[in-house]
């Protein structure tokens, strides 16, 4: 089970509308933030458009820092 999903923000349109509907449905935070090659490269990859934490803590600290990143890029 998924407890937070990021997508790319270079993701295709109908990649960002599939995630996020299915987070709606589901009621799961749902984040577009950065680029495909630096959400890859956070992760060890080359790149990746979409990524699913599975551990709830941790989904939830990274909520907050997601948070908290985009109420300083607000200010």
């Amino acid at each position: 089970k998924a407890y937070l999903v990021i997508v790319a923000s270079d993701a295709s349109d109908n990649t960002r509308k599939h995630f996020d509907d299915m987070c709606r449905y589901r009621d799961l935070p749902f984040y577009i933030i950065s680029d495909s090659l630096s959400l890859g490269r956070a992760l060890g990859y080359e790149f990746r458009m979409s990524l699913a934490v599975t551990d709830q803590g941790f989904a939830r600290s990274l909520e907050q820092k997601i948070q908290a990143f985009m109420s300083s890029k607000e200010k």
